[in-house]
């Protein structure tokens, strides 16, 4: 797309490169292979809840935080 002054990017090298960046940070913290069983965002504060379950093992956690941000990866 040189004519227009922009760049095609395949979808998989933008979620690669924000991949990166994300993991560059000590604030966020990424949970793969899990499912949401619950949320509660009528917590106090402005955070939010969430009671995550492992894909393999079937073992739940819960996460606090102030944003949630869920993406099924799914084919």
């Amino acid at each position: 797309m040189k004519d227009y002054d922009s760049y095609l990017l395949v979808w998989y090298m933008i979620r690669d490169a924000l991949l990166e960046e994300v993991e560059k940070s000590s604030l966020i913290t990424i949970h793969m292979g899990k499912t949401i069983e619950s949320y509660d965002d009528n917590t106090n504060e402005s955070r939010i809840e969430v009671v995550i379950k492992d894909v393999d093992s079937n073992k739940t956690s819960i996460l606090n935080g102030s944003l949630l941000i869920a993406a099924d990866g799914g084919e």
